[in-house]
């Protein structure tokens, strides 16, 4: 089997083009997200310098991670082996 760096035929490996995808699809899809949670959160009438309600818009993460949160802690440390090193 010859080098594929003699050859000069390097493949790549399709998990660049994925990631490349999801990476750049990921921020789209957030960054619209963000601005609709920016725009229901926006307070009718601004105090000072503050005209977004952040505690709303924070809870919003808060409640998506919490079922991962809590089912990590149930599990435990399964992933250690088992004479106790990590």
């Amino acid at each position: 089997m010859k080098n594929p760096r003699q050859t000069g035929k390097v493949e790549h490996p399709p998990q660049g083009l994925i990631a490349i995808i999801l990476w750049g699809f990921g921020s789209l899809v957030g960054t619209y997200l963000a601005g609709r949670s920016m725009d229901q959160h926006k307070l009718a009438a601004p105090n000072g310098s503050i005209t977004h309600d952040s505690a709303a818009i924070w809870a919003i993460p808060a409640r998506t991670a919490r079922p991962s949160s809590v089912s990590s802690a149930i599990r435990g440390n399964r992933h250690c082996l088992h004479d106790g090193r990590h």
